[in-house]
């Protein structure tokens, strides 16, 4: 679900760079957005 709204957003106009998503596969996220397995350390 939370992917098919982020899909709409960024149709809607979100730029994707501007976005991180966290996913146990790091995989499946939108074109643009930065897709990790977890939290970075920074």
């Amino acid at each position: 679900m939370g992917g098919a709204m982020l899909r709409r957003w960024i149709a809607a106009g979100l730029d994707a760079r501007c976005v991180t998503v966290i996913t146990r596969s790091g995989t499946g996220a939108p074109e643009g957005v930065r897709s990790l397995t977890a939290l970075p350390d920074e």
